[in-house]
């Protein structure tokens, strides 16, 4: 906790230095500027420093690994480099490379598959292509965790990491006024499916607006499924293989004047339970809104 440096003076202790990074025989020998000794980040330094000395000579590398993840950890939170993602992943992979027949390597495996994790969930087409399959590289990494060390802390973790990675996800949007009798312009995202299901359902406004005052989430599915639907179709979707979000345009099919509920699945049945199900509601008509 670096409250304790909320008042902070003129010139402060920067962790602005690759070898801050580095692996911790290297890291120990560092002399860091005692001019700023009183700074929070200097003081949390040293301790690291002196704590890792302390445990390097151990028979059981547990503590010495522990203590220095969280140092590696702190360095990154803090540091201000430039470029400090693909330091940390480094160094990250050194520590794992000299524990890797511990058990104690699996709470590594967590962290740079979680650091994998944020590099692949803030993606962009400016960034290099090797990043956007940074998902399907974490993925990779959990699986290999949990298979060597299970029942382990950095297993479980990588087990929640896992489900996250995994998860399966789609929803709709529609323009609430559309034009009758013409295809519908529908924007769809979804995550980790090969196929969406659609169901239009005509519906009674004043009764949707009542139903969604007093229900919520899966009660309101669970009523709009109970209707017959007007129209039903599926619509394939290629598998990136990179487990990440992506928007797609779809044409709904036209329809006349009317209200409707248009609910969208990731499987043929419309289950809730451990799938994902969602809805939206539009009007066909000659108003503009």
């Amino acid at each position: 906790n670096d409250e304790a440096s909320v008042i902070k003076p003129a010139n402060e202790f920067q962790l602005d230095k690759p070898e801050y990074f580095a692996p911790a025989t290297q890291f120990i020998s560092i002399t860091p500027d005692t001019q700023f000794s009183n700074d929070f980040k200097y003081i949390a330094l040293t301790l690291y420093q002196d704590i890792i000395r302390f445990h390097s000579g151990d028979k059981d590398p547990a503590a010495l690994i522990d203590i220095d993840l969280a140092r590696i950890k702190f360095i990154e939170q803090n540091s201000i480099l430039p470029g400090k993602a693909d330091i940390y992943l480094e160094a990250l992979n050194d520590l794992q490379s000299g524990f890797s027949e511990h058990p104690h390597s699996a709470d590594i495996a967590y962290e740079i598959a979680s650091a994998w994790v944020g590099i692949g969930e803030n993606y962009t087409s400016q960034q290099p292509e090797s990043h956007k399959m940074a998902l399907k590289t974490a993925k990779d990494i959990c699986d290999k965790s949990i298979s060597a060390y299970p029942g382990t802390r950095g297993a479980g973790n990588c087990a929640i990491l896992l489900r996250r990675i995994e998860e399966r996800s789609v929803s709709l949007t529609v323009n609430y006024a559309n034009i009758p009798d013409q295809p519908i312009p529908g924007l769809l995202s979804f995550k980790n499916i090969t196929t969406a299901w659609f169901r239009i359902i005509p519906y009674d406004p004043a009764e949707d607006r009542r139903l969604n005052q007093k229900e919520r989430g899966e009660s309101i599915i669970t009523d709009y499924l109970e209707k017959s639907p007007l129209k039903e179709w599926s619509l394939a979707i290629p598998d990136q293989g990179d487990y990440r979000s992506h928007k797609a345009e779809v044409q709904i099919p036209a329809l006349p004047k009317g209200y409707y509920i248009i609910l969208v699945a990731d499987n043929a049945e419309f289950s809730i339970q451990n799938n994902s199900v969602a809805f939206t509601s539009f009007w066909v008509t000659d108003i503009s809104y």
